[in-house]
This record gives C-alpha cells, sequence and structure tokens, in this order.
C-alpha cells in the first residue's frame, strides 16, 4: 500500500510548481508584482501559519488520537522545519519561491538567464541544506517554478500547448515514463549518485502528467474535477485532520475492518468532507480561515 503510492512521489510536488510558474506569469500580465505578492501573502502565508498552528493545538490536546506525537516546542517549526508539519509545507515553500521570484523578475525582468542561473544554483545547493528544509524545499523547487514560468506563454496559449503534448507523443513518452518511475523507485536511496538522471525523470512524470491532464480536460466528463478544483485548497488542508477523525472512528466501530477499504473510505472523505464543509458554512465566513481575499458572490 506505501510502495503503491511511491510510485507518484518523485514528481507530483515537482507538477505543482511548475503549475504555479505558468500562472504567476499570466498573473504578471494583468498586475505588478507588489500585487502578485500581496496575493500570495493572503493565499499562501497566511493559511500557513494559520493552519499550521490549529493543526498543532489538535495535535497536542488530543495526542492520544493522534500518529504525530507534538509537544508545544513544535510550533517554532512552522519557520524553522515546515518539513515537519505534514502536508503544509508545501504551502511555505509555495510562497518563499513566488516571492522569490517576484523580486527577480523586478530586477531582472529582460534577463531571464538570471533566473535560470539562480535556480541551477539553488538547486545544486539544496542538497547541502536538507536539515534546514526552510531552505531546502524551496531551493530544491524553484528550478521547476522556473521552467513553469518560462513555459507560460507556450502552455496557456492552446494551439502551442496541443502541440507541446501532442497526444501521438505518448507512445514513446509512457514507456519513458514506467522505465525511469521504475528507475527512481529502486534507485531512491541512492541520493547524490543520480541527481541528474532523477532530475531528467521528474520532468518526464510531469510532461507525461500533462499530457493525461490534457486529455481529460477535453473529455465531456470532466465536470466533477472541475468541481474538487475550486475547493482544492480547501482539500488541501483539511484532508490529513479528516482522514484521521474518520480513521479513528472507523477503526473503533470496526476492529477488524479490511486495510484497502479503510484507505478507500478515508481517501473519499478527505476529498468529498471538505467541499461540504466549506460549501455548508460558506454564508458564515469559513472561507476567512483559508484566504484574506474572498472571491465576489455570482
Amino acid at each position: 500500500m506505501y510502495n503503491l503510492q511511491m510510485l507518484f512521489f518523485n514528481f507530483r510536488m515537482p507538477a505543482f510548481f511548475i503549475l504555479s510558474g505558468v500562472f504567476i506569469v499570466k498573473s504578471l500580465k494583468r498586475r505588478s508584482e507588489i500585487a502578485v505578492a500581496k496575493d500570495k501573502v493572503g493565499n499562501l502565508l497566511y493559511p500557513y501559519i494559520l493552519w499550521a498552528c490549529i493543526t498543532l493545538l489538535l495535535q497536542i490536546c488530543f495526542k492520544q488520537f493522534s500518529n504525530a506525537k507534538r509537544h508545544w516546542g513544535d510550533f517554532e517549526n512552522i519557520i524553522l522545519h515546515p518539513r515537519a508539519l505534514d502536508q503544509l509545507w508545501y504551502l511555505f515553500a509555495l510562497f518563499n519561491v513566488s516571492i522569490l521570484f517576484l523580486f527577480l523578475n523586478k530586477l531582472f525582468a529582460k534577463n531571464k538567464w538570471v533566473q535560470i542561473g539562480v535556480a541551477v544554483a539553488l538547486h545544486i545547493l539544496s542538497f547541502s541544506l536538507t536539515q534546514y528544509d526552510f531552505f531546502s524545499d524551496f531551493f530544491y523547487f524553484y528550478g521547476y517554478f522556473i521552467t513553469g514560468a518560462l513555459l507560460s506563454n507556450a502552455l496557456t496559449d492552446p494551439k502551442r500547448r496541443d502541440k507541446i503534448l501532442k497526444v501521438s507523443y505518448l507512445k514513446w513518452v509512457f514507456p519513458l515514463f514506467i522505465i525511469g518511475q521504475w528507475f527512481w523507485f529502486t534507485h531512491q536511496d541512492s541520493k547524490g549518485y543520480y541527481e541528474f538522471i532523477f532530475l531528467v525523470i521528474n520532468y518526464i512524470g510531469c510532461y507525461f502528467l500533462f499530457m493525461v491532464a490534457l486529455l481529460i480536460s477535453k473529455s465531456n466528463r470532466n465536470e466533477w474535477l472541475t468541481i474538487i478544483g475550486r475547493y482544492s485548497l480547501y482539500i488541501y488542508i483539511l484532508h490529513v485532520q479528516i482522514a484521521a477523525i474518520i480513521r479513528k472512528i472507523m477503526r473503533d466501530m470496526y476492529p477488524e475492518i479490511d486495510p484497502w477499504l479503510l484507505l478507500s473510505i478515508c481517501f473519499i472523505s478527505g476529498i468529498v468532507f471538505p467541499i461540504l464543509l466549506v460549501w455548508g458554512f460558506r454564508n458564515y465566513g469559513i472561507e476567512r480561515l483559508f484566504t484574506l481575499k474572498l472571491r465576489q458572490s455570482s
């Protein structure tokens, strides 16, 4: 069960950072770097700090129900060691990456090679800072973010995107994807020896994922994914807590429950319940717990 999700572990976060790079360039065509930075504070930094505090408080107060054994000293990890706070580290890393990009873009808007050079240097440096994940996380992923920024114009133009992610390319991309994932899975502990190969494998994985996503987007049956996408931030923040509660309830009610059935129930609950929670309490201001910039009511 653990190995099954590990098959996609290496490229899923790089894919998110590439997409973020794509869309930040699109945002900069309409607004200034300062305005975009303010949005990042409200949509990334604010929910990260708030929910890191809430999660730690819950884990400390209800430690008898939690797998994570937290203590009050863990609050310093909100800044110093974000990886210690489960899935929430991503929001902080994405915020740091975005702010660095906006700063460099303001200074060197016409020289993309500066961004590329910084990305390469930070990626290399990240491997010597693994014990300081405040730095190592966003140093490591900055290169993927820059990749998305450089490809933004191509990937947001439908005609150019269709050429880059052409369906016929799957006949050679898919075998490369399978071989790459097999190599990464069997050599993932060989840190320092295959980093460049892992980098190439990650990009192949992202390329394959984007091709599949484009195929799905052209399907007539993707409305349910669109709905889930609108609630992605809420799902991301709440899915671990909700799945933990459901797991505890199910284990108490059915001690001999099949692990695969329990996993399926927790997985579905982690998606459905955040949507229902936010949808049901939207009129009571629940969105203020997730972002400082509320959507306009339609």
